[in-house]
């Protein structure tokens, strides 16, 4: 059963203070992790980046500085934002969702996803619905996309025919959601995309061809602002959607790029995206080589999501 509680009644997570500095969080061996943010952060825009050894490292940026560090989750992995600039961490292996304010280190709320595998999250901008992609189910069944709505603990559920494992989900500023999923079937690798029209109650599969032929490769999706940004092999494919079919208007042409499935952020003209020891920045949607690289305590990097000052 899924439930939102309040971190002050978690004392599992973490212990109830308003400290910015050595919250404990978790036992890592025999040494406790601490949550820190520098008292500076909240004036800066922060860039938040998953880890495979359970932390979420926190940066300017701008300046790209190690500015603190997330403690106590089993394998964060997707990340979003809402209006307020709150950050929400998906936790595979723990199968919530923890919310923190800009420059925070105590959790604001864990949203329970108890039985799901969940990979990434959107918030609506229109609503402030929080949609989560369930990539399968714990016994290894089909996922679902996930909806809670602010202060609810009941999400409304999607099973998508032909979309069986969301690995990522985004909603556009019209509050439209677009839905992908990356899956082998029968010896095929396949690509499927579903998207939900504001006010809508079901899925559409949508259509896309790329070079000629349905092809695997869409591991992330984000609203550009103008288009969808979906990663293809090393680029930025940018969509127009309607309800079952697509279009394509550009591509953004990352070179040096070394991580075709990785997750990206787009924000204030620049695109960052995770790579297995590191995260670099390009232009947006200029594209081209990058301009700017993070490796400071980073360990296998997976989601990035940047959050406002």
């Amino acid at each position: 059963m899924r439930s939102i509680a309040t971190v002050c009644t978690l004392l599992l997570l973490a212990g109830c203070d308003n400290r910015q500095d050595g919250v404990p969080l978790a036992a890592s061996g025999s040494h406790a992790e601490h949550s820190w943010i520098s008292a500076k952060s909240s004036n800066a825009d922060l860039l938040y980046i998953s880890n495979i050894n359970g932390t979420v490292t926190v940066y300017d940026f701008n300046t790209g500085a190690l500015v603190g560090k997330l403690a106590g989750f089993q394998r964060p992995k997707g990340e979003c934002v809402d209006g307020n600039g709150d950050v929400f961490i998906t936790d595979r292996v723990a199968e919530n969702i923890v919310e923190y304010a800009h420059g925070g280190t105590s959790p604001l709320a864990v949203i329970h996803d108890d039985g799901f595998q969940d990979y990434a999250c959107s918030v609506d901008p229109t609503t402030g619905d929080l949609a989560v992609a369930n990539s399968y189910q714990k016994n290894g069944d089909a996922g679902e996309i996930a909806v809670f709505t602010p202060g609810s603990s009941a999400p409304r559920t999607y099973r998508i025919p032909r979309v069986p494992n969301p690995l990522a989900c985004a909603y556009d500023a019209s509050g439209n959601l677009l839905v992908a999923s990356d899956y082998r079937h029968n010896g095929g690798h396949f690509i499927a995309l579903a998207y939900l029209q504001k006010g809508g109650s079901a899925f559409t599969r949508i259509s896309v061809w790329l070079d000629g032929r349905h092809v695997g490769g869409v591991y992330n999706v984000q609203w550009d602002g103008e288009f969808w940004a979906l990663s293809f092999r090393h680029n930025i494919l940018r969509f127009n959607f309607g309800q079952s079919s697509g279009t394509q208007d550009s591509t953004v042409y990352l070179r040096k790029n070394d991580e075709h499935t990785a997750r990206f952020w787009i924000a204030d003209g620049r695109i960052v995206i995770a790579q297995p020891a590191s995260v670099l920045y390009w232009n947006y949607p200029a594209g081209g080589y990058s301009i700017a690289k993070i490796t400071d305590g980073l360990d296998t990097p997976y989601g990035v999501a940047v959050s406002p000052k």
